[in-house]
């Protein structure tokens, strides 16, 4: 069975930097690491925390 798992913006564009520079991360670990480092919330929407560290 093939799921076609639409992820937030935020986390095409840290997968995508991630594959420029020679990693091959799994998305959904990926996603889950955002998540639990308070990158961005389970939406995928930045955090307060992301915004003013410039990270976003």
């Amino acid at each position: 069975m093939n799921f076609n798992i639409k992820y937030p913006p935020l986390v095409e564009q840290a997968y995508s930097h991630l594959l420029s520079i020679g990693l091959y991360p799994n998305k959904d670990k990926l996603y889950k690491m955002l998540v639990d480092e308070g990158m961005i919330d389970e939406l995928g929407n930045p955090t307060q925390r992301a915004i003013n560290e410039g990270l976003v």
